[in-house]
């Protein structure tokens, strides 16, 4: 029944680490991506001086609209515009400060999860193809499936320690980091429209 499929004749699938290691790296990848969230949203102070500028840019329109007969309210008015645009301005920054510093913890924690992972399971592959018949590669099944994963240096770096023809426990972390990442863009623009 399996002959007329291109698969290869016998798969081992260490499922259990391979849940093990999606549970961590969507854990991580969710906390993450919650905390970078909670700080990008705009807070209700910033809601308040955006809607603080907004009523300043239309008072001083008005204003302006008078003449020069009121060039000492509108000057007052254009003063608080610039105040509450640096204000905004600020909070921006200090946002972007945040952000910046979560970017690098969660990178440097990545590579110690990477590092642990990888010494965790040395010479442990999550999927192994054994039994290919007809002489066929297992390495080059798993490119055909895993066609646009498989190439570049970082397929090359998960497969260290991993025999030919295996799928290696950073391969999983990565796609279950890259899986909650896509989900959470995903959930963000469905909330934000």
């Amino acid at each position: 029944m399996f002959e007329s499929f291109i698969l290869p004749g016998s798969i081992e699938i260490n499922a259990s680490d391979i849940l093990l290691i999606l549970v961590v790296a969507c854990a991580f990848e969710t906390i993450v991506q919650a905390y970078s969230l909670k700080i990008s949203r705009k807070s209700e102070r910033e809601k308040e001086i955006a809607t603080s500028l907004l009523s300043l840019k239309y008072q001083c329109a008005e204003s302006k609209k008078l003449g020069p007969e009121s060039f000492v309210e509108t000057s007052k008015l254009e003063r608080g515009i610039l105040s509450c645009e640096k204000q905004l301005q600020d909070i921006q920054s200090e946002k972007e400060s945040q952000l910046g510093k979560i970017k690098g913890l969660s990178s440097r924690i990545s590579y110690v999860l990477y590092a642990i992972i990888a010494a965790m399971y040395w010479k442990v592959p999550m999927l192994l193809l054994h039994d290919m018949g007809k002489g066929g590669n297992a390495s080059g099944y798993l490119r055909k499936y895993f066609f646009p994963l498989q190439f570049g240096i970082s397929s090359r770096i998960a497969n260290i320690g991993q025999p030919s023809g295996s799928v290696g426990p950073l391969f999983v972390f990565w796609a279950g980091q890259a899986f909650t990442s896509e989900v959470f863009t995903c959930l963000v623009n469905i909330l934000d429209s």
